[in-house]
């Protein structure tokens, strides 16, 4: 089913640098992340509770963006069809492939990429698997992907991602990115994509969103899932709508992820709950 909305929206203008997260459940909640189970049963159709369209007329608007190495990103998928709800042990392999580029012990026997113009392009799944499929299944096992309940939590992701990282001879750090663990600061996520930190992003029900515009209508596509999901953010948008007088009546925010999908937008203000974000460092 397909809801469309149309017509002028005006609410209130969000702070550029921190706002409280304005979702089903207000702010991060860390304690959420630790005991629920992240899987991608979140993919299948069963779980698509609806999807809105939401066209905003507009006088005028201004986008800002960052994203990291302009998005072009390892995409690993998984091949293994005796594994299941794998999308935490996905995230933790694009991770380790997004650093393989800076230490190639990461992933032994696998170029991460080559450089093409000013940015980094990152192979294709196709290209070494099987040592990426390595990751995956080895994340599988660390992480207890469904040992006990379904799908990965909080906790043994980043169990299973520390003695990987560990075990090749470096140090896994990470970088908050909340105010007072109930609001994200959208300036320091701008500040982490510009210095190259891609984030891990957990979600009790989520959104994917794709957008579109044409100089009077920014319409907005907004697929609903009620399942749980972890993916790995690289971006953030701000579009700024302004009326035909000049003033700012509207703003919305996005982040940018990927996930054995593809690229996405997760809409702030959508639906579902950000458990969990946070900058993820793999250094020396």
């Amino acid at each position: 089913m397909v809801i469309r909305k149309t017509g002028l929206i005006i609410l209130f203008v969000f702070a550029f640098a921190a706002v409280i997260l304005p979702s089903f459940g207000q702010g991060l909640a860390a304690e959420a992340g630790e005991a629920a189970g992240y899987c991608d049963d979140a993919y299948g159709e069963g779980v698509l509770v609806e999807t809105l369209v939401t066209d905003i007329e507009y006088g005028s608007i201004s986008i800002y963006s960052e994203h990291i190495n302009n998005g072009y990103l390892p995409q690993f998928t998984n091949n293994n069809e005796n594994l299941s709800n794998v999308c935490a042990n996905i995230l933790g392999a694009n991770i380790v492939g997004y650093y393989d580029r800076y230490y190639e012990q990461l992933i032994p026997n696998a170029s991460a990429g080559t450089m093409a113009g000013n940015y980094f392009m990152y192979y294709p799944m196709s290209v070494n698997s099987l040592q990426k499929q390595a990751v995956i299944n080895t994340f599988y096992s660390t992480m207890q992907t469904n040992v006990g309940h379904s799908g990965t939590t909080l906790a043994n992701f980043k169990a299973g991602l520390e003695s990987y990282v560990s075990g090749k001879g470096l140090t896994l750090t990470y970088k908050d990115m909340s105010m007072n663990r109930s609001i994200l600061d959208y300036g320091e996520c701008f500040e982490t994509f510009e210095n190259g930190i891609p984030l891990i992003m957990f979600l009790s029900g989520y959104n994917r969103c794709e957008y579109s515009y044409n100089g009077e209508v920014f319409s907005i596509t907004k697929r609903i899932y009620s399942g749980n999901h972890a993916v790995m953010v690289y971006g953030i948008e701000w579009v700024y709508f302004y009326d035909h007088n000049g003033n700012i009546m509207y703003t919305e925010i996005f982040l940018n992820f990927i996930d054995e999908q593809g690229h996405s937008k997760y809409l702030i203000a959508c639906s579902g709950h950000l458990d969990h974000i946070e900058g993820v460092i793999i250094s020396q």
